[in-house]
């Protein structure tokens, strides 16, 4: 027997419901943890929390803030200056820890300040080299300059897989609701060039803790939301 036409149109209704409910629609966070913050410095914080995307995968989203910050000496608009933000994973020094760090350039236009996020690894107390494999994901960025460009706060947020996508040693693997030790640091950028921060007073360590994640939760919710719709579905037909 031939479908109507307004049989087919609830179909499609339910269908699409059915796919946002269950998590499988266009949305990039399923589900989440809530946010935890950390002060690295008065001016440098950290905001973080572990969420389970379409795909099935948990990540880690972290939004790093600097404010604040001196550019008195950015006289130049073609990207010499600039400022880098940093944080790694798995180690309370440098050497072997695996790096997150976003870099921005200066040009003096919105289009052209934009922050760039790059995974390294360090092989030791130096200049973590870019990871083959790269694990991180630009999400987004904000930046707001004073009056008479002397001073500027920074926002950039990325994404991180909790497990690595490639088998690699340049990677820390980490679980879903386990604290690691970690580090942070900000510096400046000068000729177009990441300098090191200065010792002692643009770096430190403090703890990653991973909120759990009750992915086990969201099967259950799945499986009585979908019961229900499916009834729904044989009450209208």
């Amino acid at each position: 027997m031939k479908q109507s036409k307004h049989s087919s149109t609830k179909m499609m209704l339910l269908t699409t419901a059915l796919l946002a409910l269950l998590g499988q629609s266009n949305a990039d966070i399923v589900m989440q943890t809530y946010t935890r913050h950390v002060d690295f410095t008065d001016k440098y914080f950290a905001d973080y929390f572990t969420y389970l995307d379409e795909f099935g995968t948990l990540n880690l989203r972290m939004t790093l803030t600097l404010q604040n910050y001196d550019i008195a000496s950015w006289t130049s608009t073609t990207g010499v200056n600039g400022i880098w933000l940093g944080v790694g994973f798995g180690q309370s020094v440098m050497a072997d820890s695996d790096i997150i760090l976003c870099s921005l350039r200066y040009y003096g236009t919105d289009a052209d300040d934009q922050f760039i996020c790059t995974d390294r690894y360090a092989n030791d107390n130096a200049r973590p080299e870019v990871d083959m494999d790269q694990n991180v994901t630009f999400v987004e960025m904000s930046k707001s300059y004073n009056t008479n460009l002397k001073r500027a706060t920074f926002t950039v947020t990325f994404d991180r897989p909790l497990v690595a996508n490639e088998d690699t040693s340049e990677d820390v693997d980490l679980e879903n609701g386990y604290t690691y030790p970690a580090i942070w640091s900000f510096g400046r950028m000068s000729s177009a060039s990441i300098l090191s921060h200065t010792l002692g007073s643009d770096r430190g360590t403090y703890q990653l803790s991973l909120t759990y994640l009750n992915t086990g939760a969201l099967s259950g919710i799945k499986h009585i939301l979908g019961a229900a719709i499916m009834g729904l579905v044989v009450l209208m037909f």
